[in-house]
C-alpha cells in the first residue's frame, strides 16, 4: 500500500501513451493521501504557471507529491538539478513519497 508509512519505496514512475490512465491513477493516490489526513501537492509541467524551480523547494513536510507530464519540463540544467535533487530528498523522508508521470 503506497499511501502507508510502510511501504517498501516512496518513489514511482508511471509512463504510458497519452489516454492510457496516468492521472486518473495520480488523482486516485492523492485523494487516499488526502484521506488519510496527510498533505500533497500536485502539478503538471504542462501548465504555463510553473516558471521557477522554486515549486519544487520546501516540499519535506508534505507526505506526497504529484508531478504529471515530465516531459514537457523545461530542458535546463537547473530544472534537471532540482528534479535530481527533490529525488534524493526522498533519501531522507520515509514518509514522504514522489510520483512522475511521463510519456514514454
Amino acid at each position: 500500500n503506497t499511501t502507508e508509512d510502510h511501504s517498501i519505496s516512496n518513489f514511482y514512475l508511471i509512463w504510458g501513451n497519452e489516454g492510457r490512465g496516468k492521472s486518473y491513477v495520480m488523482r486516485g493516490l492523492n485523494r487516499k493521501y488526502l484521506e488519510g489526513s496527510k498533505q500533497t501537492f500536485q502539478f503538471s509541467f504542462r501548465d504555463k504557471r510553473v516558471t521557477s524551480t522554486d515549486i519544487l523547494s520546501n516540499l519535506d513536510s508534505l507526505g506526497a507529491i504529484f508531478i504529471e507530464d515530465l516531459e514537457f519540463m523545461k530542458t535546463s540544467e537547473d530544472w534537471e538539478r532540482a528534479v535530481f535533487n527533490l529525488i534524493n530528498d526522498l533519501m531522507f523522508f520515509a514518509s514522504f513519497s514522489t510520483v512522475l508521470s511521463s510519456i514514454p
